[in-house]
Formats: structure tokens, sequence, C-alpha cells
């Protein structure tokens, strides 16, 4: 799941991932298996999201405002959308942490997506 185009660097026990990645959950695999190495104290990824398609700002936010709408469970309304530079501002509230993180994973799974910033309060 960890593509070439990270680069891994060590240095006194702290590892640096580098490079490009086309979706988030590949950043997470490459700084998981940073971790999983004997001797790893910290684990700083760096690494850069090269979406495959660049959406623009207002065709992201509406993308997602669907996406949120669909998720069971879920109320969308309860949830701002801020596009700038592909990075999603995510604020408002949920009843539930699991509620949160499924806006944050719709967010990720919108091409153009860089960045997301989850400000989402959960309020049960």
């Amino acid at each position: 799941m960890v593509p070439p185009t990270v680069q891994f660097s060590v240095q006194g026990g702290v590892v640096a991932l580098t490079g490009q990645v086309h979706w988030d959950y590949q950043a997470q695999a490459a700084a998981a298996e940073a971790k999983a190495v004997a001797g790893v104290k910290r684990v700083e990824n760096f690494t850069v999201k090269q979406p495959f398609a660049k959406l623009g700002d207002e065709q992201v936010r509406q993308r997602l405002a669907v996406a949120l709408a669909a998720v069971p469970n879920l109320d969308a309304t309860r949830i701002g959308i801020r596009v700038a530079n592909y990075t999603v501002v995510l604020s408002g509230a949920v009843r539930s942490w699991d509620e949160r993180d499924k806006a944050t994973q719709a967010a990720w799974a919108i091409p153009g997506v860089g960045r997301v910033e989850n400000y989402i309060d959960v309020t049960p």
C-alpha cells in the first residue's frame, strides 16, 4: 500500500517520510510501516497528497456536501464545509466520534483534496 514515491530517512530513531501519495491511506500506511520497526522513537510524516484530479474549490465543496448527506446516521446539516487551495475545513458538531471520523473520511475521498482540517465538535 506504500507507493514507491515515498522515501524514508532515519536519524537518531526519528523516521522522516517524504514524497508524494495520491491517497491519505497511503501516507498512513507508510507511517504505520515505519512505526513497526524496532528502535523507532518518532515518525514525522511530510508526505504530500497529489490528487489524481484537480477539481476547483467549489466543486470539492459541492461533492463533499453530497457525500456527507449520503452517510447513514450522519446529520450533514450540522457540518460546515470551507474549501480553499485544496484544503477542506470541517466545522460544526456531531453526536459521536464515529460520525466525526466518517466526515473526515468523506473529505479525503474527494478528488482534489490535499488536506483536511477537522474542527467538528462531538456533542452527544
